[in-house]
């Protein structure tokens, strides 16, 4: 008599984890789904050009911040709902990102003018003069829809969140570059730019409307400068976004625009692997904080092993399917990308380690050790750029997929044994699941 009800429990457990799988999806979809629609419709040079110019604005968006975002993601954990202490904490946190963009703003805007009339400008990046500027603004403004994201996060409103941070920019790009047919990576900026603009604007209307629709006094000032813990956040973000993305700025010194499109394809489409891992660590994470706030190390132990069962089971089977079907998810951008099948399993297998590994990066950071995380990344860091050095003149495209592969396997073997040595666990340890003690 008890099975029937324990179903629909479990449906209300699962629903959580259902919303932000469904919206994450839709995350990496619309993202892939901007670089397939760009790649169909310019010319291998152009495309590379364009995606070029998206790994930089990967890279700068989301540090303009300073950190703040991860900082208030992290305090806002503490609530369980939208109360009136919330609401205040979120609006001490809008002064904390106010500071942080203005520091960016003026470092941002003040290269991009630089970089423009040429004092940046060579023969190997030439085709990015005249789009800094516009790259400054672009990453400045969606760095709101970044902010407000990290507010939602906090609050468990996860799919909200993925839609500001992952989906709104490039789902946006893709209708204008529909509607309007661009023909050259100038243009296509152009639309990028535009859905940059527009989603700061509904971000804003989004945070006075869902955490902040009545005028709440704030209790106290949260910060009255940017604290520490922001900056520690800034620079693990910083030496993450390095690790992942250097070799592919690296690459446009090394390789012409045409093999820059190859292996930047290949590492996106890659990349839908992981977003499994992204799903589980942005369900979990405020769970991960709410066990630790409470000193609650066993809770803490079984939900990274429930995570942990979630990755490895469905990781597998996606990481099979991506090296079975590779060439034909290359050709699908266009048959001349038919031969970076090879760029894309090298990818693939980097963040099936990455998955399988568990959510090790959000649960130090959760844990308030986010320092010992960022020392880790650094370390990736310098080994994804030194191999990208070393490797891409010599392999070319597949030197630089190999660069970023080695270091994300590198970064993972040692937070797993940092998880281990601070919190006393392994992040799967299969004794726990037959219910026999583990060391």
């Amino acid at each position: 008599m008890t099975r029937p009800k324990k179903i629909p429990q479990l449906i209300r457990k699962l629903l959580p984890l259902l919303r932000t799988v469904v919206s994450r999806g839709l995350g990496a979809v619309s993202q892939l789904l901007l670089a397939w629609v760009v790649a169909r419709g310019l010319t291998k040079d152009e495309t590379g050009e364009f995606l070029f110019y998206l790994t930089c604005f990967t890279i700068l968006s989301p540090l303009t911040l300073l950190g703040t975002f991860q900082y208030a993601m992290r305090e806002l954990s503490r609530f369980e709902s939208i109360t009136d202490e919330a609401r205040s904490v979120a609006t001490d946190l809008v002064t904390l990102h106010s500071r942080a963009l203005l520091i960016a703003t003026t470092v941002l805007l003040s290269i991009g003018w630089l970089v423009d009339r040429g004092l940046g400008d060579s023969a190997t990046y030439g085709f990015f003069a005249g789009n800094a500027l516009r790259l400054a603004i672009g990453s400045l403004t969606a760095a709101i829809a970044v902010a407000v994201s990290g507010h939602l996060h906090g609050l468990r409103r996860l799919a909200s969140s993925i839609f500001f941070s992952h989906i709104g920019v490039p789902a946006i790009t893709v209708g204008l570059v529909l509607v309007f047919r661009p023909s050259t990576a100038d243009q296509v900026i152009s639309c990028h730019l535009v859905a940059c603009l527009v989603m700061a604007m509904l971000a804003v209307a989004s945070w006075c409307w869902i955490i902040a629709p009545n005028r709440v006094p704030p209790l106290s000032p949260l910060v009255r400068k940017i604290p520490r813990e922001s900056f520690d956040f800034w620079s693990l973000n910083a030496c993450q976004l390095v690790m992942n993305w250097s070799p592919l700025v690296i690459a446009g010194y090394f390789l012409a625009t045409a093999e820059i499109a190859e292996v930047n394809l290949a590492q996106r489409a890659g990349n839908l692997i992981n977003f499994l891992l992204i799903v589980v660590s942005f369900t979990f994470a405020p769970t991960f904080r709410f066990h630790h706030s409470q000193g609650d190390m066993a809770g803490l132990r079984h939900t990274v092993n429930q995570c942990s069962r979630y990755l490895i089971g469905l990781g597998s089977i996606l990481f099979a399917a991506v090296i079975v079907g590779a060439p034909l998810i290359m050709s699908s951008f266009g048959n001349h990308y038919r031969g970076s099948a090879t760029i894309l399993c090298i990818y693939a297998l980097g963040q099936y380690f990455n998955v399988i590994t568990g959510s090790v990066n959000q649960l130090l950071t959760m844990c308030d050790h986010e320092r010992v995380l960022r020392n880790i990344c650094w370390g990736s860091a310098t080994c994804s750029s030194c191999l990208a050095l070393s490797l891409t003149p010599w392999l070319g495209p597949v030197g630089v997929a190999l660069a970023t592969s080695m270091a994300l396997i590198f970064q993972n073997v040692l937070a797993v044994m940092a998880v281990r040595r601070l919190l006393g666990f392994w992040v799967f340890d299969i004794r726990t699941q037959f219910g026999t003690s583990a060391a």
